[in-house]
């Protein structure tokens, strides 16, 4: 787990590490005054372009080297460097390590920040869809009766226009006899008949209050009457 202590350790180390590098550039300046060196002058110059190459050795920095200062780097390796050149290159080099320092001390910051944040997002991820499961489960429970008789009405609607089809096909062939089949009575009541809904068979009496069901997932929607009556024996104590 990512804890607000890890974080502030990684920043405070960032604080320190911006702390000792304007330490080394104010030795550097003091330095440069002490032996006596010109801004402008060419050992000054020749330094600056050392210290680029230090920093490029350290991976401290990436700029490109011209043609010019590769000729001249050159040129300095036959060359012995100055009481001040290697007195800053000693601080440059102290300078590289402390960079170095902090960009992993800000890498670590970035990432636990970024880890912090997603951390964070789950969170209310999890809390956001348990609230959501909280509110359909309220939901489900408050209107599960209404619900099932829109259900209900919806299926005795159907039926209706589905045996209206049949007793015109019915008339038109009076030579097919289908043999009689007993309506399916509801083992609860003992008063509905079993109606088909959308998702479940049920009682004719739910608006008085009868909760008989049988979900299609269970028992499948296209059973006839037949069956209908064998399943609802097997559910008779």
């Amino acid at each position: 787990m990512i804890t607000r202590q890890q974080k502030e350790e990684k920043l405070k180390e960032v604080r320190e590490c911006n702390e000792e590098l304007k330490q080394i550039r104010e030795s550097k300046e003091i330095a440069r005054q002490s032996y006596g060196v010109d801004p402008d002058s060419q050992e000054q110059k020749d330094l600056e372009l050392l210290e680029k190459y230090q920093d490029y050795q350290k991976g401290v920095q990436t700029d490109d080297f011209s043609k010019e200062e590769i000729d001249r780097l050159k040129e300095l390796q036959n060359t012995p460097l100055t009481d001040y050149q290697t007195r800053a290159l000693q601080l440059n080099a102290q300078r590289d390590v402390i960079l170095n320092k902090k960009d992993r001390a800000q890498r670590n910051v970035t990432s636990l920040t970024e880890a912090a944040a997603d951390a964070k997002l789950d969170q209310l991820k999890s809390q956001d869809m348990q609230k959501a499961q909280d509110a359909a489960d309220e939901l489900l429970d408050a209107s599960d009766k209404d619900a099932f008789g829109m259900l209900i009405q919806d299926a005795v609607d159907h039926i209706d226009e589905k045996q209206e089809e049949e007793k015109e096909k019915a008339e038109a062939t009076p030579e097919l006899e289908l043999p009689p089949t007993e309506k399916p009575v509801c083992p609860i009541c003992h008063k509905g008949s079993i109606l088909r809904g959308k998702t479940a068979y049920g009682c004719s009496e739910y608006k008085n209050g009868c909760t008989f069901r049988l979900d299609y997932a269970t028992y499948g929607n296209n059973l006839t009457d037949m069956e209908l009556n064998a399943v609802i024996s097997k559910l008779k104590p």
